[in-house]
């Protein structure tokens, strides 16, 4: 084997796949809707419906893997731009199917049936979530869940179906994001180890928050909040909207994309 003796350009500029996290309501799907050549998959139910979007609303996992099949046997370019609007709502699907993965391996055959064998279905009032195991056994098995259909959007970014990808996140309730308050990793509202998994695997952490009429992203590493980014100019704080006096939003893409 012949080790490299030289410097390796940089190949881009710009994020892969980044994570933007922020409360309920902030406009996070309303900023991605103003990306040229997008496609947003719409987990949270009504959640592009105020904005001209492409968008399809995804009601449940099954629905979402076969959009990922889709995806996954394009063979040319279909979008500038993906965003899966919510990872949190993942996190929250991921609990069901993280209990059927479990239920399939020999170690939870008894798991969700009765005395005579018979499967307790998902709704009915004895199916139990994995994540009840005791002393947090059952977490792997829902965090493994939503790790794989991020392999998987990882996959469908590499093959160049999808130029770059977004992944939006909502904060815990008792946290805030602004310039002031604290945010950390607790505050991404994802079970578990997730958000620290997610957060070293992505090319940028964001956080987004209003400032009275403009919108901000605060890719500042500090303690305050988690974020950063591989792309040397994601540093600090970037304006990305301003709301215009007709109530329109007006982003500024090009500061977080270079072309």
């Amino acid at each position: 084997m012949e080790l490299p003796t030289k410097i390796t350009k940089a190949k881009t500029v710009n994020p892969g796949i980044m994570l933007l996290y922020g409360p309920h309501k902030v406009g996070k799907t309303e900023i991605c809707s103003q990306l040229p050549n997008h496609f947003i998959m719409q987990l949270e139910p009504r959640g592009s419906d105020c904005v001209d979007a492409v968008s399809m609303d995804i009601n449940g996992p099954k629905l979402f893997n076969e959009v990922l099949s889709t995806l996954e046997a394009a063979t040319t370019k279909l979008y500038d731009y993906l965003i899966v609007d919510t990872m949190t709502k993942l996190d929250e699907w991921s609990s069901m199917v993280g209990t059927y993965n479990y239920m399939s391996k020999s170690a939870g055959k008894k798991f969700n049936r009765d005395d005579k064998g018979v499967l307790i279905p998902y709704g009915d009032v004895r199916f139990e979530d994995v994540n009840t195991l005791p002393n947090g056994y059952g977490y792997i098995h829902s965090r493994n869940a939503v790790l794989n259909w991020y392999d998987r959007i990882e996959a469908i970014h590499a093959k160049g179906i999808v130029t770059h990808v977004i992944l939006l996140a909502h904060i815990k309730d008792k946290y805030t994001t602004n310039e002031t308050d604290e945010v950390n990793t607790k505050a991404i509202n994802m079970t578990g180890k997730l958000p620290d998994i997610l957060c070293s695997r992505v090319d940028a952490v964001c956080a987004f928050y209003r400032k009275g009429k403009e919108g901000a992203l605060n890719f500042d590493n500090d303690y305050k909040i988690v974020s950063g980014s591989r792309s040397k100019h994601l540093d600090g704080e970037i304006i990305i909207s301003e709301k215009l006096e007709n109530n329109d939003i007006k982003t500024f893409w090009e500061r977080v994309y270079l072309k």
